[in-house]
Parts: C-alpha cells; structure tokens; sequence
C-alpha cells in the first residue's frame, strides 16, 4: 500500500525545499520537485495553479492524465491525484494554493 501525501500541508512544512510566501490565506512557492518514486499519491485540500519553469510531471485523476513541461500551467481543484515522474526527472515549479472564497473575493471586487 503507498501512503497518500498531503501536498499544501507536506510543503507549508519544509520552507527550505519549498521557497514560500504566505499572504493571508494563500501560499506562494518555487521549488525544484523532490520527487524520487515514480509515482506519488497526493490530495490537497486547497486549489492550486502550478507553473512549471523547467523539466516536467504528468498528473493523473479520474482516468484522464495531463504532462506538464516547460512553459505549461495547471489549475487543479482540491483533490486527490496521482502526480508520476517521466524520464525528465528535473521540475522547477512555481506554484499558487488558494481557498475557493479567493474565488468569489476575486469576481465580486472586480466584477464591473
């Protein structure tokens, strides 16, 4: 059986791997990937929008899967998914986590 990581939770608790900023309720990270098995189970309980810099991941949920490479960005929603290391084993990554009331502050500030 492998164990299933908490992504925000695993990351907000190394600032040294995971560069971060905290503002309120948002994190802000960069990070090089420290992912060595070829597969990791993750979940987190807040949204995140990842931007990779260099090198690449493949996320998978729900039987469908997306590569992330060089210049790619995803949103995912909070979730639980398989993230697999492909033969680029490098990830440089910056990445957003927000609440879904970040949402909602966003549209009715700038709704007009």
């Amino acid at each position: 059986m492998s164990l299933v990581f908490n992504n925000y939770d695993d990351t907000v608790a190394d600032p040294v791997t995971f560069k971060q900023l905290v503002v309120k309720d948002a994190l802000f990270l960069y990070y090089k990937c420290p992912q060595l098995d070829k597969q990791l189970q993750l979940f987190s309980h807040y949204n995140e929008i990842m931007f990779t810099l260099e090198g690449g991941r493949i996320l998978r949920h729900g039987g469908k899967s997306w590569k992330l490479s060089k210049h790619s960005c995803i949103l995912t929603r909070k979730t639980a998914y398989m993230q697999e290391l492909p033969e680029t084993t490098e990830w440089r990554v910056l990445a957003f986590y927000f609440q879904d009331n970040f949402f909602r502050e966003v549209i009715n500030e700038y709704r007009q």
